[in-house]
């Protein structure tokens, strides 16, 4: 009847094997999912220098991640009994883009949609950046010009001095008695 009908064979000899599989797979999926995420965020975090507070969140975010990646590494290492995938795990060697065990994930939709999370998670840390920068320049600018106010201030008070005393203060004569 299977062959009248083209039916394929059950590839697993019962469900349960079945089941143990896809929760296999799919723990390998959020370990891939997090690596990548992970390798995302130290390529952001390079971007910006240490102290500044994206940075700082980066890399508490970098922290965060890799503390879930060790977590489904254990649970992956504490499960695993199918000979279809390693028996072991290690952070290290999950980290590695092109270790072998990310081929036996098919993550295509999977890429996609993190790409895409990537491209937003970038530009909502752009655009913090550029309100950062906006708020330094505010910051900046306003200190430029107190600065700039008291050289002007100053300069006028030397000039009042000058007309008060015009032998004691010439220009480029310094300005101790003689």
């Amino acid at each position: 009847m299977e062959k009248r009908n083209r039916i394929v064979r059950w590839f697993f000899n019962t469900v349960q094997q079945f089941w143990k599989v896809c929760r296999q797979r799919r723990l390998l999926a959020t370990i891939h999912r997090l690596v990548l995420e992970r390798s995302f965020y130290c390529g952001l975090v390079r971007k910006y220098a240490d102290g500044q507070t994206i940075a700082v969140q980066l890399s508490r975010k970098i922290k965060r991640t890799s503390e879930r990646i060790n977590q489904q590494i254990n649970a992956y290492n504490g499960r695993n009994k199918s000979p279809q995938f390693p028996p072991r795990l290690e952070y290290v060697d999950v980290l590695q883009q092109d270790h072998p065990v990310w081929s036996q994930v098919s993550n295509s939709m999977g890429d996609s949609l993190l790409r895409a999370k990537q491209r937003a998670v970038m530009l909502h840390n752009m655009c913090l950046r550029t309100e950062e920068e906006r708020h330094l320049v505010q910051a900046n600018g306003l200190l430029y010009c107190q600065r700039e106010l008291w050289l002007f201030e100053e300069a006028l008070a030397s000039l009042g001095q000058c007309e008060a005393e015009p032998t004691r203060f010439h220009l480029g004569a310094s300005a101790a008695p003689k």
